[in-house]
Formats: structure tokens, sequence, C-alpha cells
């Protein structure tokens, strides 16, 4: 699952969540009952808590919208809880985690966008904070390092092309940087697409997947941000999880 982060107008996103802008610091939960890093990392950081709400909107959208099973939505948003948990007080993990629970309540049925300032957060975090940006891979959850786009491809390395209908088959987005990670979506992604062999991006280490077998590495998730565009995205690193064909 690929994850495209599409330009809004911030004065538009609390209206599209259907709340007023008073309410946008205050996350989802009691802070006063904040017990794990997470949430007590939420609870200082005023875009975490506007991105908790906006989670927890698109999760009562989800449930009662009519294109996902009521038990698959209430599976995934324990699922994304743990992968949020998982993250501790890693502030971009928790940021990417937050951002994917929205992505997937989405193709399940809300309407709920991902605020147009994520990939601005990840960039200016990553300027304050020089310990989270490692020299080459970055190794640890978020975790991020500076690189540059060397190729963008459909799934099977030919020409990315836009679909000009429903009916238009895509094989996928892939994207290479000089660093030689590697991204790959089934869909496909219009950021990606946009942008250009040579742009800067900030890439930093999204998930980790759990119980792989030794050796195999396969399915770690990265976010990426156009130091340009200022767009990003989060894709996976192949096209299969760990333990998998």
């Amino acid at each position: 699952m690929a994850i495209s982060l599409k330009k809004l107008s911030p004065a538009l996103f609390p209206l599209l969540l259907g709340h007023a802008p008073a309410s946008a610091t205050s996350p989802s939960f009691d802070c006063s009952r904040a017990k794990s890093s997470d949430e007590k990392l939420i609870c200082e950081d005023d875009h975490l808590a506007e991105l908790d709400q906006a989670v927890a909107i698109a999760f009562k959208q989800a449930l009662t919208a009519k294109k996902a099973d009521t038990a698959d939505v209430k599976t995934s948003a324990k699922e994304r809880l743990d992968d949020r948990r998982a993250c501790g007080a890693e502030q971009i993990c928790i940021l990417d985690a937050q951002v994917k629970a929205i992505s997937l309540f989405g193709e399940m049925g809300s309407n709920v966008p991902v605020p147009p300032w994520i990939g601005e957060y990840r960039l200016n975090y990553a300027k304050v904070h020089p310990a989270v940006m490692d020299e080459k891979l970055p190794q640890m959850r978020g975790h991020c390092t500076r690189t540059q786009i060397a190729s963008i491809t459909g799934r099977f390395g030919e020409t990315l092309k836009f679909p000009l209908s429903k009916d238009d088959e895509v094989s996928g987005t892939a994207v290479k940087y000089t660093n030689e990670i590697y991204q790959i979506s089934y869909g496909y992604e219009e950021d990606v697409a946009r942008s250009h062999i040579g742009d800067q991006v900030l890439l930093c280490l999204s998930s980790i997947p759990r119980n792989c077998p030794p050796g195999d590495n396969r399915g770690r998730e990265y976010s990426a941000t156009n130091l340009t565009s200022r767009t990003s995205w989060i894709m996976p690193d192949s096209q299969h999880m760990c333990g998998g064909p």
C-alpha cells in the first residue's frame, strides 16, 4: 500500500474533518490519562494531536461506510494502533503510522484527508533533530537520510504513464534512490510521477515488519519527502513482505 499526500489548503482541513479550528490541537483521548510514550508525545505536539483527531474521525467514518466490513475496520484499527504503540517516542515513526492509518480508513470508505503539512513537518523535525539523520541507510524507525531520486518507472521498469481512464491498466510505480533504496507500489502514485530524476529527498524508515525469517529484510516501509515540491509518499521496499515468495 502506498500513500500519496495531496496538497490541500490548511484552512480547509478542519472544515473537511467537520471540526472547528479550536479543537484542532486536542487528540482523540484524554491526555490526563496518557500513559504510553506515544500518547504522551501526541499530547505534547499540536500537529500530532491534530493528526490523532483525523485518525479517530476516519475510523468512525469507515465503521459506518458500506465499503468495508465492520469487523475488518476494527481489526485494522487495532493493528494500526499497535504500529503506533511500537514507535514509542519516535516522532516521525508516530507521524507516519498515523498517516498510514488515515490512508487505510480512506480505502474503507472514510473521506478524511491527510493534512497538507506532513512533508514540511518531517523536514523541519529532521532539521532541528540532527540525531535522527543517518549518513547512509536509516536503520531505526523514525530515522532519516537525505538522498536523490535515481529512477522513476512502472513496476516492471517500463515508462510510468498517467492512466487516461479507469480502464487503463497500470502495472504500478517504482522509484529508486542513489543510496540503493527502492520503493514500489501496485498503483499509479501521482506525487512520485511528478517528481524528477535528481530531486533531493528526505527518506525516513517508517516501519519494520515483525517476525521475519533471519536475513529476510523485505517489507520495510519508507516515507519520502521531495525537498523541492514538498510532496511526499509512503511505500514499501519490495513487492512482497518478508517470509513471502
